[in-house]
């Protein structure tokens, strides 16, 4: 009986350790963002700079449509409440079997593609106020299509 617990701890701990191991590996594309602005007035465009930078060592040809199909955004105000949705992200719908491709840009091993997109399309930020957004951008389905998420920038709404 003592040999049948140990070999069941003994197998929870491999297995403990192989998960480790595949968290640890480096994921195809790492995801980064930027504010186009630091501090932008009240009514206008918010723009965040979107960096997609390949890790392998091959070529990796990127599809895109549409901003709010190929991103999702994350915007919190500064007591951490999300920022409501816009009236055009809420009537977007975007099939998950169709890429819907509207352009297409080779990245070269450790070469990054930047695109600048406007939250102003995803989330309300008229208000005044401090935010914070954090980009999400899903890797090519033959990478495996890992849901990578960017750092948290912070930008200023003001009058």
């Amino acid at each position: 009986m003592k040999s049948i617990g140990f070999c069941v701890c003994l197998g929870t701990v491999a297995l403990l350790g192989t998960t480790g191991m595949a968290q640890s590996s480096k994921a195809a594309f790492s995801v980064t963002a930027a504010a186009a602005y630091s501090e932008v007035k009240s009514g206008e465009d918010v723009y965040v700079k979107v960096t997609l930078t390949n890790n392998l060592s091959r070529v990796v040809t990127l599809e895109f449509a549409t901003p709010l199909c190929d991103y999702s955004m994350e915007v919190r105000d500064s007591a951490g409440n999300l920022a409501p949705d816009t009236e055009v992200k809420s009537k977007t719908t975007c099939p998950p079997d169709s890429t819907g491709a509207h352009g297409f840009v080779p990245v070269k091993p450790n070469e990054s593609y930047t695109g600048t997109i406007s939250v102003s399309m995803f989330s309300d930020m008229s208000r005044p106020g401090e935010y914070s957004v954090q980009v999400a951008w899903r890797e090519p389905r033959e990478l495996g299509g890992v849901l990578l998420k960017s750092n948290t920038v912070k930008m200023t709404v003001v009058p």
